[in-house]
């Protein structure tokens, strides 16, 4: 019969839940005002623009994504943003909870694993909660995890923290006395469930074994029976990982940028990173919500920092396979930030703070034992003034996210040279009709810092347009398309912007571009139909491109009206036309413009004048309406 002392449950004792219902009222406190924030970044291709979202939970589980988006390679993360889109549709509100959640559930989940381990290495019961208590408490309400939860995209974070403690949590469970097959299957299907999240989770097994070899000891026999048992909790997840890599070319995404640092540099960078990391886990300030992909020289804070820090995290791997406790919090520190700095840097972010979600309990873990250890008379009133302080620091940081304008002035105010948040912020001022001039002066000052960035001239682009300067918007796109010639949203808007200018002929092969790089996108299948019934060439192929996209989307008043104007320009299919005007004006009867369209072609049907009159008329009456008074 196993010992409740040595194996408690978690959960026991009625101070525990006082201190966990108050916990989480300060952690609702702390994320109040985040139900206002916009989607930001990456959050538009990944639940936006992601049409897969939209056709439920079971087609988001089998859907093989286009690279474009966030979730590509990650169909669990998918199917979690379609059960959002259930019930909240594209309220980013409903997201941020979810998101909420399942931070949440990381706490516990965190405090359970935590105490595992306390108790294992001969921690008493009390000392344990109180030790894992503090450390859940300084991690739910630090700072920096504001980016997992707010932002909605790096749910990939959090929701693979889920599983990974789940993992862990459930392998050391099962391995405690003898193999336990159901905890076993447990850690199994979270470790798969986590691969189909985000890829990091790869590290779950070397975390797992080194806590196995730390907890039980060298003793020869019993280690190697572990390390086949942890191979059939492992091996399903490491195979289905392997598979998901090399069909959506997950490990591309990495590498070393040769073409734009030198190796010193590129080394130094990653120095830089690991600095950064160990500064923020210390102390989380200044936040920075995307650091950039500038260049560091010995000069800088962080590099010293990095320089001092990754002998101190070595130094704890080899005190953890000494079965000193002390080292747990800083091997695993390491272990778990590998995956995306040194091994498999992303050359587009070297540093970035969402890295740090779950590394970071293992250094708020090291800071409750520390003030446990030396402060024990203070302990309460230590962690429950840090607390207090991060949780503070959470609202204002979540005050930054108020809107995407907020974000990036906050982004440029620490981070003045970043080129990416200067287009960002030119993009989110352009989205107000005062902001147009100072928009256009962030966007060009982002091309003076990079001028091999493609977006920023599509966005300058379209800011052109948008004044219109149509000319120099040309020279833009073109530009755009130049440096990025996959780059959908510039072929399509270039042949828009082509087609204005009365070329249409010129404008086909763009749209057809566009139609090819996003089948999806049932507006760039307007544009191509339109481009085509209005060269007066190609009608058949016009058609059947407006028949897809009312296909695809059959509540799309535009499509159905453009279908009309195509088929009308078809003796043979009059009849249709008629009807997909009719339709138009039925899913919008204020359209003015459906009803002059409509009403015109019955001008030329026999017997039906005064249905056209009527059309007209209507017309007339909406145009009236609509006029300022």
């Amino acid at each position: 019969m196993e010992n409740n002392e040595r194996y408690p449950n978690p959960s026991g004792g009625s101070p525990l839940l006082f201190i966990s219902s108050g916990l989480l009222v300060l952690l609702a406190c702390a994320y109040v005002g985040t139900w206002r924030s916009p989607f930001l970044l990456d959050d538009f291709p990944s639940v936006v623009e992601n049409p897969t979202i939209r056709a439920g939970a079971l087609a988001a589980l089998s859907w093989d994504p286009p690279e474009w988006s966030f979730t590509a390679g990650r169909p669990l993360l998918n199917w979690s943003f379609a059960l959002d889109h259930s019930w909240s549709g594209l309220n980013p509100a409903g997201y941020r909870l979810g998101n909420l959640l399942i931070h949440v559930a990381n706490g516990f989940l965190g405090f359970w694993l935590i105490l595992q381990i306390l108790i294992r290495i001969g921690v008493t019961l009390d000392n344990g909660r109180r030790i894992a208590l503090g450390a859940v408490s300084l991690w739910l309400l630090n700072p920096i995890n504001t980016v997992c939860v707010t932002y909605v995209s790096q749910r990939a974070e959090s929701l693979m923290a889920l599983f990974y403690l789940t993992t862990v949590g459930s392998t050391l469970r099962g391995l405690r006395s003898s193999p336990s097959i159901g905890w076993s299957a447990i850690g199994g299907a979270a470790f798969c469930g986590g691969v189909l999240t985000k890829e990091t989770i790869v590290t779950a097994p070397l975390v797992s074994l080194l806590l196995i070899r730390f907890l039980r000891g060298p003793d020869g026999s019993p280690f190697r029976t572990t390390v086949l048992h942890l191979l059939f909790i492992y091996a399903p997840g490491l195979l289905l990982f392997s598979a998901i890599s090399v069909s959506s070319g997950l490990l591309s995404r990495g590498g070393i940028p040769t073409l734009d640092w030198s190796l010193s540099e590129y080394l130094i960078i990653q120095v830089r990173a690991w600095g950064e990391y160990v500064r923020l886990a210390i102390w989380p300030a200044p936040l920075i919500f995307d650091r950039g992909t500038t260049a560091a020289s010995l000069s800088q804070f962080p590099v010293w920092v990095g320089l001092l820090g990754l002998p101190t995290l070595f130094f704890s791997v080899a005190g953890l396979l000494r079965r000193k406790p002390a080292g747990l919090p800083g091997t695993f520190f390491l272990v778990l930030l590998l995956p995306t700095t040194s091994l498999l840097p992303v050359v587009g972010a070297p540093i970035a703070e969402n890295r740090l979600y779950l590394p970071l309990i293992c250094s708020c873990v090291a800071a409750s034992a520390l003030i446990h250890r030396f402060l024990p008379r203070f302990f309460t009133t230590v962690l429950a003034c840090l607390t207090l302080i991060f949780g503070f620091l959470s609202y204002q940081r979540n005050v930054d996210f108020t809107s995407a304008e907020s974000i990036w002035r906050d982004t440029i105010a620490k981070a003045p040279l970043n080129h990416r948040a200067h287009g960002s912020l030119g993009v989110a001022l352009l989205s107000k009709p005062e902001g147009a001039t100072e928009g256009l002066e962030h966007l060009r000052e982002s091309v003076r810092l990079e001028p091999r960035e493609a977006e920023t001239h599509y966005q300058i682009g379209v800011a052109q347009i948008a004044l219109g300067a149509l000319q120099p918007a040309e020279s833009s796109l073109r530009e755009c398309l130049s440096l990025q010639p996959s780059h959908s949203m510039a072929h399509a808007q270039l042949g828009l912007l082509l087609m204005r200018s009365g070329k249409v002929a010129d404008s086909v092969p763009l749209l057809r571009k566009a139609v090819e790089l996003r089948p999806e996108r049932v507006d760039f299948r307007i544009a191509l139909g339109a481009a085509l019934y209005n060269r007066g060439e190609a009608l058949d192929e016009a058609i059947a491109c407006l028949e897809t996209a009312v296909r695809v989307d059959p509540g799309n008043h535009e499509a159905w009206l453009h279908l009309g104007l195509a088929r009308s320009k078809d003796p043979r299919v009059l009849a249709k036309a008629i009807e997909a005007l009719e339709q138009a004006i039925r899913l919008k009867p204020a359209s003015a413009e459906g009803w002059i369209r409509l009403g015109r072609l019955l001008q030329g049907v026999p017997g039906r004048e005064a249905e056209a009159r009527a059309c007209l008329e209507r017309a007339a009456s909406i145009t009236q309406q609509s006029q300022p008074r």
